[in-house]
């Protein structure tokens, strides 16, 4: 499809988008209006009856409720970061929705996107997981932008990755190569030569992630600000332990209960939480609690002077936790300045944190398996330039729309309009598999170039 402008491009991808949000949702409700409560406590969808009660939450001044049902023999399928709501018998227009910070067989922590509605400690009240649609929101608010965007480095990538612009590169003569092959050495020169996008095309096992952590390596001894990132939490995972394995000092920021247990110490939590600072906002956090128990006294008391009691308490612990939130955020300030390299999944670039960090190359592996939108909030991110790597020959990204235009990944239509040096980059040698086993892809799909 031929566009006039990159905004009609943008246009297009806002109604892809809908369309495709409109069909996993349709899925979901589908699949929930067929299924009984019964049904949805066997599945482990639904807890009912469950307990509240307040908590204070360790780093946003928001209410976190801990949700405890009754020990029974039904599974749980909740998971940290699941959208749930709280709904009840009485009563099923009301709905109050959160997110699971943590959870175990019998008892969850939720973050509430409100404050505690009046119904839900009037009532027996059941806690549903949902489906999420915060992804979407991300995705919707970055094409939105791009709809007009202002900064100029947006304006110039927009125009190149739909085709309104020809790529630019910049003379870079290295004064020592790394130890790559002469296929990785080429790509790994024309990345740090280019002033935009470069791309890297990785067939299995041709040593794509060495590449790419090459390129970061140089960049930060450089002192400048990379940023690596993919859309799973697996793949980054997997660039956090290569760039550890070179010695590369850096901050992976991301949900504790998703984050391999091998880069546990070089998470954003963990700094936090052993940096000296932090002994002083556990103390805040302790006193906020303590106000927040205090105020649940009246939970079952309803009194005029009891409610205006429970009112106060709850207004001084959060005072307690807005102070908390500034002396947290200067910590986290603190930590993520202090390092080259950062590394997160694409949706942990939304992180309100993230939000005056600068990163000169934005680094994308597996981009193949990323739904375009979700590239260009990456793109947003970026100070100077972008790099992708991936190959469409392997998995497409997950869709729910049948035939989605988003199987056809941003990375597959930028090879079809840069297909050659110094912008696309095929790494020709790979050492995973013996060569009868990849001789069948390599004629399919590869042209024999491997």
């Amino acid at each position: 499809m031929n566009y006039n402008s990159p905004k009609d491009y943008i246009l297009q991808l806002l109604q892809d988008l809908d369309k495709e949000k409109q069909a996993e949702r349709e899925a979901y409700e589908e699949e929930r209006s067929k299924t009984t409560l019964k049904e949805k406590k066997a599945l482990g969808i639904v807890w009912y009856p469950v307990e509240i009660e307040i908590e204070a939450y360790p780093i946003l001044t928001k209410t976190l409720l801990k949700v405890t049902k009754k020990p029974d023999s039904f599974l749980s399928e909740f998971q940290t970061g699941n959208t749930v709501f709280f709904f009840s018998m009485e009563n099923s227009q009301e709905r109050s929705f959160g997110t699971i910070v943590s959870v175990t067989t019998h008892q969850a922590r939720v973050l509430l996107s409100e404050d505690l509605p009046e119904w839900m400690e009037e009532t027996q009240i059941g806690m549903e997981k949902y489906y999420d649609e915060s992804t979407y929101q991300e995705m919707e608010r970055a094409l939105n932008i791009l709809l007009n965007p202002q900064n100029p480095i947006t304006q110039k990538l927009l125009s190149i990755c739909t085709g309104f612009k020809q790529p630019s590169f910049s003379k870079f003569v290295p004064k020592s190569l790394p130890n790559l092959n002469e296929s990785q050495i080429e790509a790994w020169k024309n990345l740090l030569s280019a002033v935009e996008l470069g791309i890297i095309h990785g067939p299995p096992g041709t040593g794509k992630t060495k590449t790419l952590i090459e390129v970061a390596k140089f960049l930060s001894n450089q002192n400048s600000r990379v940023l690596l990132t993919a859309a799973s939490n697996v793949a980054v995972d997997v660039l956090t332990e290569k760039a550890l394995e070179e010695g590369l000092e850096l901050t992976r920021i991301g949900n504790l209960a998703r984050v391999s247990q091998k880069i546990l110490e070089h998470t954003l939590d963990f700094q936090i939480q052993n940096h000296p600072n932090y002994k002083f906002i556990l103390k805040l956090k302790k006193e906020a609690e303590i106000l927040f128990r205090e105020a649940e006294k009246f939970k079952r008391n309803f009194g005029t002077k009891q409610r205006e009691e429970r009112k106060v308490k709850r207004k001084e612990a959060r005072e307690i936790l807005q102070h908390v939130a500034r002396e947290e955020t200067q910590l986290i300030d603190q930590i993520l300045q202090s390092k080259k390299i950062i590394t997160s999944t694409i949706m942990g670039l939304t992180n309100n944190f993230l939000h005056k960090e600068e990163f000169q190359t934005i680094i994308v592996d597996e981009a193949t398996q990323c739904l375009e939108p979700l590239i260009w909030i990456a793109i947003l991110k970026t100070k100077g330039r972008i790099f992708l790597a991936g190959d469409h020959f392997q998995l497409p990204p997950t869709t729910h729309l049948k035939n989605s235009p988003f199987l056809e990944t941003l990375f597959e239509k930028l090879i079809k309009k840069f297909p050659d040096p110094p912008i696309t980059n095929f790494l020709d040698i790979q050492y995973r598999m013996h060569p009868n086993i990849v001789k069948f892809s390599n004629q399919e799909f590869y042209e024999s170039k491997l």
